[in-house]
């Protein structure tokens, strides 16, 4: 990765770990996995999605 890659991933994760700790339904759920699919092409991995569990009422691994 060159300069402004590592610049442009440093900053998506950290919007990532921000919606990570605000997710409390599907509109907050997609949103999360939106960011956790950008950051998974830039850093050349597969995605770590997530789904909104209605019944716990929180987040859990797709």
């Amino acid at each position: 990765m060159n300069k402004t890659q590592k610049k442009i991933a440093k900053e998506l994760n950290e919007y990532r770990k921000i919606q990570k700790d605000n997710i409390w339904d599907d509109y907050s759920v997609g949103l999360y996995n939106g960011i956790e699919f950008c950051c998974s092409v830039v850093e050349n991995r597969d995605a770590k999605f997530k789904r909104w569990n209605k019944k716990k009422q929180k987040a859990v691994k797709a």
